[in-house]
């Protein structure tokens, strides 16, 4: 579903949307913790958002760096997200222990959802104009000539 809206309204417009709605998500799963239903919609859709639109991440990330440079910033993107995704229990860890309450966890991880999503935001606007096919930057662009 995300990639037949990738299509049509573009990874810049799409991605954010769907990490922002992730970090609310996932940050309903404090308060829904008390409800059953709701904490299982909420569940569902922090997966769906979240989820779906990480996934969409790894696969915009070809169409980001000129052929040159494609298989190394691939690389390079993907080991900092699994570096973040291995320090991120040790986050936990420590937060847990500094006195921050489990159930306040979820806002962590909704933070850091809405940070990508800002991120994406602040990509779409350095990047001058929308990717083509190809995946080549624009000449004259960001990227230079």
């Amino acid at each position: 579903m995300f990639g037949a809206l990738i299509d049509r309204f573009g990874p810049f417009r799409v991605l954010p949307t769907a990490l922002l709605a992730g970090g609310v998500f996932l940050s309903l799963l404090d308060v829904s913790l008390n409800s059953r239903p709701l904490l299982l919609a909420a569940s569902l859709f922090s997966g769906f958002t979240g989820g779906g639109g990480g996934m969409c991440l790894a696969a915009m990330l070809v169409l980001l760096y000129p052929s040159a440079l494609r298989t190394t910033g691939t690389g390079w993107a993907l080991a900092i997200g699994k570096l973040g995704a291995a320090l991120g229990p040790i986050a936990i860890t420590f937060a847990l222990r500094a006195g921050l309450a489990k159930e306040h966890l979820f806002y962590l991880a909704g933070a850091a959802a809405t940070m990508a999503a800002l991120c994406l935001i602040a990509l779409g606007k350095v990047r001058a104009s929308p990717i083509g096919l190809s995946g080549e930057p624009p000449t004259g662009g960001p990227f230079g000539s």
